[in-house]
């Protein structure tokens, strides 16, 4: 699980759960990086075990993905 806080003193919240990715197991999360300002976070999902992987975006404050998608990505990490 990825979760996030503003301050370590309040409790975190879930950002995301690799477990709901996929019923069945079969998605894995490849990577990961999160902006300088911490408002998006990119993240990498493999499928089946496969080299190829396709990225999303997520917004850290709504916990919603936006609409940026990059599919067939092979041994690569976002910046």
């Amino acid at each position: 699980m990825i979760y996030t806080t503003t301050n370590f003193s309040e409790k975190p919240h879930e950002l995301l759960d690799p477990n709901l990715l996929a019923k069945d197991g079969t998605i894995a999360p490849g990577g990961l990086d999160v902006t300088d300002d911490a408002r998006l976070m990119a993240y990498g999902l493999a499928t089946a075990g496969s080299d190829w992987q396709q990225w999303k975006v997520r917004d850290v404050e709504s916990g919603k993905d936006r609409t940026d998608l990059v599919d067939w990505v092979k041994f690569s990490s976002g910046s």
